[in-house]
């Protein structure tokens, strides 16, 4: 029985810290997403939009942007998105429940 327990508390954990990878990966790829997006914006806007360093640039981050972002869109056709904020909330939710606890206890 004390082993059954020791697993979920072990399935738990590395449940949680899968959780969070994916949480830190989809955070990182929104980024790197964004940055392409801003210097795409700071190309046109410093107005090298139609030499070729400035149309090369841009095609590249492009690209680059198009790649992390696909990633962002995966998870959340895949519901892993759905997921990992649910997780979140719970957490906060049970972290919230606990200080208001041991307040009570006071």
């Amino acid at each position: 029985m004390a082993e059954d327990q020791n697993t979920s508390a072990i399935a738990i954990g590395e449940e949680e810290s899968t959780m969070l990878q994916s949480a830190m990966l989809l955070l990182f790829c929104l980024l790197v997403g964004v940055l392409s997006l801003a210097i795409c914006v700071w190309v046109a806007a410093t107005g090298q939009l139609l030499t070729m360093d400035g149309l090369l640039t841009i095609a590249i981050s492009l690209a680059v942007g198009a790649v992390f972002m696909a990633n962002i869109a995966w998870s959340f056709h895949s519901g892993e998105l759905k997921a990992i904020l649910r997780q979140l909330r719970r957490r906060r939710a049970t972290e919230g429940l606990g200080q208001q606890l041991s307040e009570a206890e006071k």
